[in-house]
C-alpha cells in the first residue's frame, strides 16, 4: 500500500473548482470496432489502475488534505447495448472524499464499442487521461484470449508521484529559473489588470436547452489533406502549428461574435493554453497532472491584420520558451499557497474570467507501441477507429477546444456551457472555425 500523498498546489485548485454544476472532470472516448471482450477488459483495466494510484485514490478528509491510495478494484462502469454514436454520456461530479477519480460507459453495437472515461481533474491531465488509455489498450492486447502481445506494456513508476509537484526542479535549475521569471511579473500584473470578456452570446427563446447538460459538446473533423497543408501553411511563415491554430482561433471568435453584434474592439478575449511540462525523461509517469498555463490577451481594436496578430503571438511565445514562463503560473500557486485564502479564491475564479481555453496535444499514440495498420491502431481483437476528449468549463469559463490529431487528421473538440451557447451557436463557432483553418492554408502570407 502506498504512503499518503500531499496534494500539490495544482490538485488542490482543481480540487476547490469542482462543483455540482460544473464537474472538474477530464474526459475522454474511444470507438473501436471489434466485440470487447469483457472479461480481458476488466482484467486489463485492474492492472492498469495497480500502476495508476491516484485514480484509485481517495482524498482525506481534514484541512491536510491527502491522496488516500486504495486497494485496486474495478471503478464503477455502466454497460450499455448500442448503438454507437450518441453524444457523450452524463458526466455528474465526482466527490473524492466518497469515491476515487475514475469512472466508465461502455457501449456497445453489433460491430463497435465506445469506451467513455470520466476523471477528475485533481488527479490527472488530459496526457494522463491519454497515457491511461494506451497502457488500458495495452494490458487489453495482452490479456485477450488468442492474441500474442506485439509488445511489451510501457513501463510505468507509480514511486514518481512522490516528487510530481516538483516538475523536475533542482536547486541549480531553480538558481538558473528563478531571475528570469522577473520577466513574467509584467505579464501576471496585467492578468490581474485587464477585465477580459466572457463568450456569452444573445439567445432568442427557444433556443437554449430547457435544462443544462454536462457535458455539452460539438466536434469537428479536419480532411487529412486540409490537415497536411496546415502544417505547411505553419511552416511557410516560420510559426508553430499551435500559434497559428491559435492565431486562427481568435479570428475565428472574433467573427462569431460580430455575428451576434457583441464584438468590441476594445474588449480583451483571454485564450488560456495549457503547456505540458512532460519531456522524454517523463516516460515512466503515471496518469498525473503535469500540466501549467500560459495566458494570451488580445483585443481586436489592437490587431492591424491577420499577419501582425500571428506574429505578436509567436514572438509572445517565444518570450514565454526564451525565460522559462511557463514556470510563472506554477510558482504563483505554490506562493498563494503560503497566503490564507489565496489558492481557494484562485480556484474559485474569484470573478476573473477567462474567455476559453485552448489545448492542442498533438499527434495522439505517437509513442504508443500498439500495431499500426493504415493508420489505426490495433488492441488484440479491437481496431482504434477514432478518439474523443473535453477538458472541464467553470462558471468563469463558457468554452474550451481540445484540438488533437489522430491518423493524419486534426480533430477539434469544442466543451461549451449550455446556459450562456446554444448548440447551433457552438456548431458555428466550429464551422467559422474550420473556415479560417481553410482560407489560411489558401494563402501564402
Amino acid at each position: 500500500m502506498a504512503k499518503p500523498l500531499p496534494l500539490t498546489p495544482f490538485e488542490r485548485c482543481m480540487l476547490w473548482s469542482d462543483r455540482d454544476d460544473y464537474p472538474c472532470l477530464c474526459i475522454g472516448r474511444v470507438l473501436l470496432e471489434g466485440q470487447l471482450d469483457r472479461q480481458a477488459f476488466e482484467s486489463a483495466l485492474l492492472k492498469t489502475l495497480e500502476y495508476h494510484w491516484l485514480l484509485r485514490a481517495t482524498v482525506s478528509h481534514g484541512r491536510r488534505k491527502r491522496w488516500i491510495v486504495r486497494d485496486a478494484s474495478l471503478p464503477p462502469i455502466e454497460w450499455q447495448q448500442g448503438p454507437t454514436g450518441r453524444p457523450l454520456p452524463p458526466a455528474p461530479r465526482i466527490d473524492l472524499d466518497r469515491e476515487t477519480g475514475l469512472r466508465g460507459v461502455v457501449v456497445q453495437d453489433s460491430h463497435r464499442v465506445e469506451l467513455t472515461l470520466q476523471m477528475h481533474h485533481a488527479c490527472c491531465d488530459g496526457a494522463g487521461l491519454l497515457r491511461f488509455f494506451e497502457d488500458l489498450l495495452s494490458h487489453y492486447a495482452t490479456e485477450q484470449s488468442g492474441f500474442k502481445p506485439a509488445t511489451a506494456v510501457p513501463p510505468v513508476d507509480p514511486q514518481r508521484l512522490q516528487s510530481r509537484g516538483r516538475y523536475g526542479f533542482t536547486m541549480s535549475k531553480a538558481l538558473k529559473i528563478l531571475p528570469r521569471q522577473s520577466v513574467g511579473l509584467i505579464g501576471a500584473l496585467q492578468f490581474w489588470r485587464r477585465q477580459p470578456e466572457s463568450l456569452s452570446l444573445p439567445q432568442t427563446p427557444g433556443t437554449m436547452r430547457a435544462e443544462a447538460v454536462f457535458p455539452s459538446s460539438t466536434t469537428l473533423e479536419v480532411s487529412s489533406q486540409n490537415t497536411v497543408e496546415l502544417r505547411k501553411a505553419a511552416r511557410r511563415r516560420n510559426v508553430s502549428l499551435n500559434e497559428l491554430l491559435a492565431r486562427d482561433f481568435f479570428l475565428a471568435l472574433w467573427d462569431w461574435q460580430a455575428a451576434y453584434g457583441v464584438r468590441e474592439d476594445q474588449a480583451w478575449l483571454r485564450m488560456m493554453i495549457p503547456i505540458n511540462m512532460r519531456d522524454k525523461s517523463h516516460a515512466t509517469l503515471p496518469a498525473m497532472n503535469a500540466v501549467s498555463s500560459i495566458f494570451l490577451d488580445r483585443r481586436p481594436g489592437d490587431v492591424e491584420d491577420e499577419t501582425q496578430l500571428l506574429h505578436s503571438i509567436r514572438d509572445e511565445m517565444e518570450i514565454i520558451r526564451r525565460f522559462d514562463l511557463r514556470y510563472t503560473f506554477l510558482l504563483s500557486l505554490w506562493l498563494m499557497q503560503w497566503i490564507p485564502g489565496a489558492l481557494r479564491r484562485s480556484a474559485t475564479n474569484n470573478g476573473r474570467t477567462i474567455s476559453v481555453i485552448f489545448s492542442n496535444a498533438g499527434k495522439l499514440f505517437r509513442r504508443c507501441k500498439l500495431p499500426r495498420i493504415d493508420g489505426f491502431h490495433h488492441a488484440g481483437n479491437l481496431k482504434v477507429l477514432d478518439i474523443d476528449g473535453l477538458a472541464p468549463i467553470t462558471s468563469q469559463t463558457a468554452a474550451t477546444l481540445f484540438a488533437f490529431e489522430y491518423n493524419k487528421r486534426l480533430k477539434l473538440n469544442l466543451h461549451f456551457d449550455p446556459r450562456v451557447i446554444s448548440d447551433a451557436q457552438a456548431g458555428q463557432l466550429l464551422q467559422i472555425f474550420l473556415q479560417r483553418t481553410v482560407a489560411t492554408t489558401a494563402t501564402n502570407t
